[in-house]
């Protein structure tokens, strides 16, 4: 659920940032979202480590995938709102 949590924030300042609302983004609260995409990405790779079935190891996987997807795009979010202040 957590991760939900953070791509929908992501997803929030996403918007703000097309709204040309850029300067109202804090890149600490940006940061705080890569911290928790990478908490999150590390408790999935160690769920990883332990014995699952087939099916669960997929699972994992694929959240994985979207973990590190949100962290580049957090990234890059961050990127952009340091340009914009500058």
């Amino acid at each position: 659920m957590a991760l939900k949590k953070q791509i929908s924030h992501l997803d929030d300042y996403y918007q703000r940032l097309l709204g040309g609302k850029a300067k109202k983004i804090k890149p600490q609260d940006v940061e705080h979202v890569i911290a928790k995409l990478a908490a999150k990405e590390a408790a999935l790779i160690a769920e990883l480590d332990k014995p699952l079935k087939n099916s669960d190891r997929i699972r994992i996987e694929q959240k994985l995938l979207v973990a590190h997807e949100h962290q580049e795009r957090a990234q890059w979010l961050l990127a952009e709102i340091t340009a914009a202040r500058h």
